[in-house]
């Protein structure tokens, strides 16, 4: 295809070469070409693009032989600037190609595309990036530089899991506060950092994201809030606390915020019981009949 197929490349539409497609003029072309400065478009931005410059000209004028003149590269609903062999290989370079890279400034509709999603969390989960804010990662080579190597992170992930019993609920804050400490600690990274590295190792932990935070469990079992829940009132010597004090507690403890509304619909809608005279939330009904 290389050798022989080169000249005609312009005129692939999927797997079908397409020759009754209506060429668009040198001129329209060039204005087009100028206003694409950007290397990545849904196809539909492309159309709006092309519709606010010709609003009289033939819509069918824009199509993948005029798409692919314009130098890019057609997808499912998107297009990628030629200058790169793939997409994938357009979305490792700008999730690889700067130290820090905050995706937030990133277009909506790239975020929202498969492939990025897919090279995103695999470039996590092989510790190539590490997200140390909500949505700003941190190259590898950065932190090796720091003295930083992925032996570390993994390092980090068992010492957790030697630290922890197993199905104990735990948030960065809260071991803080038991007591656990790492030699990661003294490059002083928010708590975000560190649940970012304890998120990515799916063989000791299990999490979910509440209240602002990461809530994590060691093993494999199911992370919710009425879990966590429960745990508290089995510790209380009446089984039962009450909704401000239990929402204070969560907060102090463990730094997930959480407002007396969702705590009282998590009690109902699971097998704990909430007595709105009292404003107290008790482990089930029968621990609640034993205290009137």
């Amino acid at each position: 295809m290389a050798n022989y197929l080169g000249c005609i490349a312009a005129y692939l539409d999927g797997d079908t070469y397409r020759i009754d497609s209506p060429a668009m003029s040198d001129a329209m072309a060039q204005k087009l070409k100028g206003e694409l400065t950007d290397d990545f478009y849904l196809l539909s931005e492309l159309h709006e693009i092309y519709r606010r410059l010709f609003p009289d000209a033939d819509r069918g004028l824009l199509n993948s032989y005029s798409i692919t003149n314009l130098g890019f590269r057609i997808y499912s609903n998107y297009v990628v600037s030629g200058k790169y062999h793939s997409a994938v290989e357009y979305f490792r370079h700008i999730l690889l190609d700067q130290d820090i890279v905050d995706i937030s400034v990133f277009k909506k509709s790239l975020l929202s595309t498969v492939t990025f999603c897919s090279q995103l969390y695999k470039l996590r989960e092989e510790m190539e990036i590490v997200e140390f804010a909500p949505q700003r990662y941190i190259q590898i080579r950065k932190l090796n530089q720091a003295g930083i190597g992925k032996e570390d992170l993994r390092g980090f992930c068992e010492d957790v899991a030697e630290y922890v019993s197993d199905g104990e609920f735990f948030t960065v804050f809260s071991l803080q506060k038991a007591g656990f400490a790492h030699k990661l600690d003294e490059y002083g990274f928010d708590d975000w950092f560190y649940a970012s590295i304890l998120a990515e190792n799916k063989d000791m932990f299990s999490y979910q994201r509440m209240g602002g935070t990461r809530l994590f469990r060691k093993g494999h079992e199911e992370v919710r809030l009425a879990g966590l829940i429960e745990v508290i009132l089995y510790n209380q010597d009446s089984l039962s606390m009450d909704i401000y004090d239990l929402a204070d507690y969560l907060w102090s403890e463990y730094q997930i915020k959480c407002s007396a509304w969702k705590l009282i619909d998590t009690a109902r809608e699971n097998e704990m019981y909430y007595d709105s005279i009292s404003e107290k939330i008790f482990v089930d009904y029968d621990a609640y009949f034993e205290n009137i």
